[in-house]
């Protein structure tokens, strides 16, 4: 009975600090994404020094011709890629990734639209991010040979190893009004933080459950 009303209660409580911590991630989105036009400049260190969604602008050229499309990213029950394209900046060797947005997956994973974006020098601007983490990584990134290179979840060390200049550690989410991109739907798709306290109250009750059965079995043999 007590290991069981231990283990009830901490999944309990591991549901409701999954609960704080999304709630937390959609704070910190609609804070950072309903700051107006006012940004900071995107430097080496903005992963360090900003929190995750703040409003970050860059200016520099896009390399067209090294562009990552990350595999496997579910929008709205359908699969398909976000488009990496990288920025180099201005005044700098270094480059950021700017995530243009997503695209379903077509008839065939070759079914790839045209990502391809004019190398101007232009102002971008956009939301910080890092780059996804999956749950459980068992291996590399799978990254593909060909450009655009197709990978998921791939680390940054990845990504700079077929580059041949510095690549900043963390994404830039594409303005939803900014030219030359695909979708942006950059609130996070989670499960609400509601269903995670649906679940606690289950997992307290089930507790509850054991030690009511537990004191109702005590007082019989007792009478």
């Amino acid at each position: 009975m007590a290991l069981l009303i231990v283990a009830f209660v901490s999944l309990g409580n591991w549901q409701l600090q999954r609960a704080r911590d999304k709630r937390d991630l959609l704070d910190a989105f609609d804070s950072g994404s309903a700051i107006p036009a006012a940004r900071a400049a995107a430097t080496a260190n903005a992963a360090n020094q900003y929190p995750r969604y703040t409003p970050l602008s860059a200016r520099g050229q896009f390399d067209t011709r090294h562009q990552f499309l990350l595999d496997n990213v579910v929008q709205h029950g359908q699969v398909g890629f976000y488009v990496w394209t990288p920025l180099r900046l201005e005044g700098s060797n270094a480059a950021i990734l700017i995530n243009r947005g997503w695209f379903p997956l077509g008839p065939t994973r070759g079914d790839i639209p045209p990502i391809e974006v004019d190398e101007r020098p232009r102002e971008i601007s956009g939301l910080l991010d890092r780059l996804p983490e999956p749950g459980l990584r068992l291996s590399g990134s799978g990254l593909s040979a060909e450009w655009p290179r197709v990978a998921v979840y791939p680390r940054i060390d990845e990504l700079r190893a077929v580059l041949d200049y510095p690549l900043y550690d963390y994404l830039l989410l594409l303005d939803a009004g900014a030219d030359d991109g695909f979708v942006r739907d950059w609130r996070p798709q989670l499960l609400p933080p509601r269903r995670h306290v649906g679940y606690a109250v289950q997992w307290f009750a089930f507790a509850t459950a054991v030690l009511a059965l537990f004191l109702i079995l005590s007082f019989k043999r007792e009478s």
